[in-house]
């Protein structure tokens, strides 16, 4: 069975566990990062919450992945970090979030993958600053090996609390899913960086979706993102039409 095959067929709570994050990366330039912020999700009948990343848009919308979402009991909280800690800056419930209508939570096709995407609109606006920007959708994919920066929050070999970030190449995944991005490299993302960015040009390029079963060996590792461009019908549609 090749490798890739095998990704194809790992259950997503196997390739996405909630406790890892950039691997071979570096701690995070808070000042090329603005928009970044970590979203910590607290199941009713659970005792440990859930944490994802995710990419401010605007005063009420920040993008992440829809498989941080499961079930329909759990409270929203939003974290921006600088370099003096982290600090909450917005709340959501249930009724904001957004997610894409063609995900499946069970489906564990890379076509499935392709629709991971969630957009949460918070109960009050985000207050802007010089440490806490939005930022822009990429309109266009971007070319083949294109340089790009991953970002998100989690986990990593030395277990620290602050964000990272690695640079990669971004390329079109070999499992031919256009919707999809993909970067093969000692830097890497596991599932504390769900939903955070892929960036490229200023720009949000894509959103983390997945990384390979062997994330936490210090080797290459294709990490998958979905494509912004290739959804930015819909991001506009739900930012323009949800009061």
């Amino acid at each position: 069975m090749s490798w890739w095959y095998f990704l194809l067929l790992i259950p997503f709570n196997s390739v996405l566990t909630f406790e890892s994050r950039v691997f071979s990366g570096d701690d995070l330039r808070f000042e090329e990062h603005k928009h970044l912020v970590k979203l910590k999700l607290k199941m009713l009948h659970k005792k440990f919450p859930g944490y994802c990343s995710g990419s401010i848009l605007n005063n009420y919308w920040v993008i992440t992945s829809a498989h941080c979402f499961r079930g329909s009991e759990y409270q929203v909280s939003i974290f921006h970090q600088t370099e003096e800690g982290q600090r909450i800056i917005a709340k959501a419930d249930p009724a904001r979030v957004n997610i894409h209508p063609e995900w499946k939570p069970h489906d564990k096709t890379m076509t499935n993958r392709a629709n991971d995407l969630a957009l949460v609109k918070t109960t009050h606006p985000i207050m802007f600053s010089d440490h806490v920007q939005p930022i822009k959708l990429s309109m266009t994919f971007p070319r083949s090996r294109q340089s790009g920066i991953i970002a998100g929050f989690g986990e990593s070999e030395t277990d620290l609390e602050p964000p990272r970030e690695g640079f990669v190449e971004i390329e079109p995944c070999s499992f031919g899913v256009p919707k999809l991005l993909c970067s093969t490299h000692m830097v890497r993302a596991g599932s504390g960086d769900s939903g955070g960015s892929l960036m490229s040009n200023g720009k949000l390029v894509g959103v983390t979706s997945a990384s390979c079963k062997e994330v936490l060996e210090p080797k290459e590792c294709t990490t998958v993102y979905v494509s912004v461009a290739a959804h930015l019908p819909w991001i506009q549609e739900v930012i323009m039409s949800t009061k």
